[in-house]
């Protein structure tokens, strides 16, 4: 295989320290453009600080190189990061593009990502290249927006080019990490704890969490119950009106309202203001 300088943006970031490693094990030369230097760099790599916003037609990063990988991009998920992401993300990747139209290279491969997608309500599952890009974050835009300068560059310079859109990305270690740190159940947080997680040595009053699933513990057995009053116990019992009336009309009088008494008691609900918190209790006895 013909060895080659390639171009790598982002090449501190995630992904671009393993593609660059992968690009030196090719036995191919790198050139490695980012904002910032690295914290631990790779050995064999030509290293340059630079913005992509801030890159000419002319740049001398681009000097013999036979291809790029554009990995650099200013991602957020914050209202108030827009105009940053819009010039790293769209005015960076058109500079970027100016100079590799103009150098004439072999081949161009830009990173996108799964957030061109509707993140929550996909058309049809499972997602596919085919599937429409209607994108919910700012992120997700201006990767749109650079997945068609890229086209349009394609189209203009007959540039052979490839987009990949990656999705979220972790290293196996960071994986690892957090499998091993936070092995209870609960949902992610973004720095890889796991919130409302469960310990690993408290057991479920149903399965040990250290113990097979077919290993059953005792749990202790529940307080005895105490009967509670019933909810009207405290609800003052009503009384009829007595208005002019004598103790054996009183007899007549309960004698004749028996029956809608009862039916009263039963339509409690109707009647709040009257009955207060008895009207839950059942008919009179």
């Amino acid at each position: 295989m013909t060895a080659h300088r390639v171009l790598v943006t982002g090449a501190a970031g995630r992904i671009g320290r393993h593609v660059v490693r992968a690009l030196l094990d090719a036995g191919h030369a790198v050139t490695g453009l980012d904002r910032a230097d690295p914290a631990v760099p790779v050995d064999g790599v030509t290293y340059v600080t630079r913005r992509l916003e801030d890159l000419t037609a002319d740049d001398t990063a681009f000097d013999d190189v036979d291809a790029a990988i554009h990995l650099g991009a200013f991602m957020s998920w914050a209202d108030a990061d827009a105009s940053a992401m819009f010039d790293s993300n769209v005015a960076g990747t058109f500079r970027l593009l100016e100079a590799v139209a103009r150098r004439r290279l072999r081949r161009f491969v830009f990173a996108s990502t799964g957030e061109v997608y509707p993140e929550n309500a996909p058309a049809y599952l499972p997602i596919d290249e085919h599937h429409p890009c209607l994108p919910t974050t700012y992120y997700g835009m201006t990767k749109q927006l650079g997945e068609d300068l890229v086209r349009f560059y394609g189209r203009k310079y007959q540039l052979p080019y490839v987009t990949l859109r990656f999705s979220h990305v972790q290293t196996r270690r960071s994986c690892s990490t957090r499998t091993a740190s936070s092995p209870g159940r609960g949902s992610s947080s973004p720095s890889g704890s796991r919130r409302n997680a469960r310990p690993a040595t408290t057991s479920s009053p149903t399965h040990s969490r250290s113990t097979p699933a077919t290993t059953r513990t005792r749990s202790s057995p529940p307080p005895a119950r105490t009967a509670s009053p019933p909810a009207c116990a405290s609800s003052p019992r009503p009384t009829w009106p007595r208005r002019g009336c004598s103790r054996s009309s009183r007899r007549v009088r309960s004698a004749r309202h028996s029956a809608s008494a009862r039916t009263t008691w039963s339509t409690w609900p109707s009647s709040p203001a009257r009955w207060g918190a008895a009207r839950t209790c059942r008919s009179p006895r």
